[in-house]
C-alpha cells in the first residue's frame, strides 16, 4: 500500500506524461496538417508534392523515436514497425505522385 506521499507523487509524474502526451501529439498533427496545406497548395506540382510526403515521412520518423525515447519505450520492434510505415508511405507517394 502506498502512502499519501508517495501516491501524490505518482500522481504528479502521471499528470506530466500526460501533458507530455497531450502536447506531443498536438505538435505530430500539427506536422501532418501543415504537410496536408504543403501538399494541397502544391497541387499542380506533383514532384513538390513527392518532397513534401518525404519530409511527413522523415517528420513522423524523427518524431516518433522522440517521443517513445523520452517515455523509455523504444525497442528495436518499435523502431521496425515506424520504419514499415514509412516505407508504405514512401512507396504509395510514389506510386501516387510519380509521372
Amino acid at each position: 500500500m502506498l502512502s499519501g506521499f508517495s501516491r501524490l507523487a505518482l500522481d504528479v509524474k502521471q499528470l506530466k506524461m500526460k501533458r507530455l502526451d497531450i502536447l506531443a501529439h498536438a505538435f505530430l498533427i500539427l506536422g501532418i496538417a501543415v504537410g496536408a496545406v504543403a501538399i494541397y497548395r502544391l497541387r499542380f506540382d506533383s514532384t513538390n508534392q513527392f518532397l513534401v510526403v518525404l519530409i511527413i515521412t522523415l517528420f513522423y520518423l524523427l518524431w516518433g523515436t522522440t517521443y517513445h525515447h523520452i517515455k523509455g519505450e523504444i525497442e528495436k520492434k518499435l523502431l521496425l514497425e515506424y520504419l514499415i510505415i514509412a516505407l508504405i508511405v514512401i512507396i504509395s507517394g510514389f506510386l501516387v505522385f510519380a509521372q
